[in-house]
C-alpha cells in the first residue's frame, strides 16, 4: 500500500504559516519546546499501515520496525523526527510521527513524501475489524462506505490526521480518509422468519426477528440484540395475513407476469407504464394484483403501491427506486409463494412471503457483494449467500422511509409482525 500525502501537507503547511512572514529564529533559552513549529501525523493502525520510507525537505529516512523509529539514510539538514506508538499492546496501536526543526519562513511545502508497505494481509484486516467491534480508535473505525457513521459496519474507515503547530497559530488538523470493504453479510434492517435465518453475520445496529440463527464467522447471539423473544410466531398472524391477502386480490390486475423497464405504481390504467391521476395516487398507494406469479428484470419504480402476487416472485434484475424530494418511492410485495432475489441491487421495498414454501432466498450474483434495502419477512425461512463465497460486503439495509409510511395493507401487516411474537 503506497499512500503519498504530499498534497495534503502542502495545503496544511500553507494554512499554518499564511499569517507569518518573519524569519525563523530559535526560541530563547527557557522557552518551551512546543513553541517550535511542529508537524504531527497520526497514522492508521499498524495492522494496516506500516511505514517504509520518509522524505522530508532533502532528507531521506527508512523506518526500522524493530526500533520503532525512522533512521536517516541521506541528507544534510538536521530535523527532529520522532515516532510514538499510541495504544501500544492493542490491535488498534498506531504511529504518531512528529517532525521539528524546519524554518518558519521556509516550510518544506514541496519535498515531502511518506510511503508504506505495499500489502496488507486479509487476517490483519479481519483482526482490526474484530478489535473495533468493541473498542474505539482515533485513526480507525467500523463504518458504512465512505466512512459514513450510523450505517452498516461494512467498511474499515482509516484516518491519517495531520496537524501543524506554530507560534500564534491555532492547530488545524486535516484528516485524509480511506476505506476498506469487509467481506461478510451485514444486517442493518428488519429481517423476519418463522423458521430459520441462515448465513447471517449480524451488525451491532441490526433489528432481526427470526427463529434459529446460524451465524457463520465471528458473531454474537441474536438475543443480545432484542428485547424479549426473537421468534416470529407465524401461527399467531397467519390467518390475519391471509385476510390481508384476500383484500389484495381486488387490486388492478396485471396483464403480464414479466415486467421490466419502468413501473409507475400510481398508473391510472392497467399498464405499469401509464400516467397517474388523483384517483390512482391515494396517500396509502395503489393496489396491484398478479394472478400467476411475477418476474421482474431491470426495473425502475416510482410512486407508491402494494403488489399482491399469487405465486412466486423473482427479482432477476436491478430494482431501482426514485428518491427525489416529494417523490420517494414506497414499494411493497405480498407474495403467496416464495421470493427469489437474483440481483445484488435492491433500492427499496418490503417483501413478505406468506404461501407455498414461504421462503426468501438471496442468491449470490457474479459481483459476490451487494446492497439490498428493504424489509424481508418469510413465513418459513430466509437464506442468504454463504459468507465464504463473498468477495466484499453484502448489506441488508433498512427501508426506513417505507416503515415510517407503509403502503396499503402494510401498516396492519407490519404491526402484526412487530408485536405478535412468541
Amino acid at each position: 500500500m503506497i499512500n503519498p500525502i504530499r498534497l495534503l501537507l502542502t495545503l496544511l503547511l500553507s494554512l499554518a504559516f499564511s499569517s507569518t512572514a518573519t524569519a525563523y529564529a530559535p526560541p530563547p533559552a527557557g522557552n518551551l519546546i512546543w513553541l517550535m513549529p511542529r508537524l504531527t501525523v497520526e497514522l492508521p493502525p499498524l495492522l494496516i499501515y506500516v511505514p517504509r520510507n520518509l522524505r522530508f525537505a532533502g532528507n531521506n529516512y527508512s523506518y526500522n520496525s524493530q526500533n520503532e523509529e525512522f533512521v536517516k539514510i541521506s541528507g544534510s539538514e538536521q530535523y527532529g523526527v520522532r515516532t510514538r506508538i499510541v495504544d501500544r499492546g492493542t490491535d488498534g496501536a498506531y504511529i504518531s510521527l512528529s517532525i521539528t526543526g524546519f524554518r518558519k519562513d521556509k516550510p518544506p511545502l514541496a519535498d515531502w513524501r511518506l510511503t508504506f508497505n505495499e500489502s496488507t494481509s486479509k487476517s490483519n484486516i479481519e483482526q482490526l475489524a474484530s478489535y473495533l467491534k468493541n473498542h474505539s480508535s482515533a485513526t480507525s473505525a467500523l463504518t458504512a462506505a465512505g466512512c459514513v457513521v450510523n450505517g452498516a459496519s461494512s467498511h474499515l474507515c482509516l484516518k491519517t490526521i495531520s496537524t501543524i503547530r506554530a507560534p500564534r497559530n491555532s492547530p488545524s488538523p486535516v484528516t485524509m480518509f480511506e476505506t476498506i470493504a469487509l467481506k461478510g453479510i451485514f444486517v442493518q434492517g428488519n429481517v423476519a422468519a418463522a423458521d430459520s435465518l441462515d448465513n447471517f453475520i449480524i451488525d451491532d445496529n441490526a433489528i432481526a426477528l427470526g427463529g434459529s440463527i446460524n451465524v457463520q464467522g465471528e458473531g454474537v447471539e441474536l438475543e443480545q440484540y432484542l428485547l424479549g423473544s426473537s421468534k416470529l410466531n407465524w401461527n399467531s398472524v397467519n390467518q390475519d395475513i391471509k385476510d390481508l391477502y384476500k383484500r389484495g386480490i381486488g387490486g388492478t390486475h396485471l396483464q403480464t407476469r414479466k415486467i421490466q423497464g419502468y413501473w409507475n405504481l400510481n398508473s391510472s390504467s392497467r399498464s405499469p407504464s401509464g400516467t397517474a391521476n388523483s384517483f390512482s395516487a391515494p396517500p396509502e398507494g395503489k393496489l396491484w394484483y398478479s394472478a400467476s406469479g411475477l418476474v421482474l428484470g431491470d426495473i425502475s419504480f416510482t410512486g407508491s403501491g402494494t403488489i399482491v402476487v399469487n405465486g412466486d416472485l423473482s427479482l432477476n434484475g436491478e430494482i431501482l427506486c426514485s428518491n427525489q424530494i416529494g417523490n420517494v418511492t414506497r414499494l411493497a410485495f405480498l407474495v403467496n409463494g416464495s421470493v427469489s432475489i437474483n440481483t445484488d441491487v435492491v433500492n427499496c421495498g418490503a417483501f413478505v412471503a406468506i404461501g407455498g414454501e414461504k421462503n426468501i432466498n438471496f442468491n449470490l450474483q457474479p459481483a459476490k457483494s451487494g446492497t439490498l434495502r428493504g424489509i424481508f419477512v418469510a413465513g418459513d425461512s430466509i437464506k442468504l449467500p454463504n459468507p465464504e463465497e463473498l468477495t466484499g460486503p453484502y448489506i441488508i439495509d433498512y427501508d426506513a422511509q417505507f416503515a415510517n409510511d407503509p403502503t396499503i395493507l402494510f401498516r396492519e401487516l407490519l404491526q402484526m409482525i412487530s408485536y405478535i411474537k412468541s
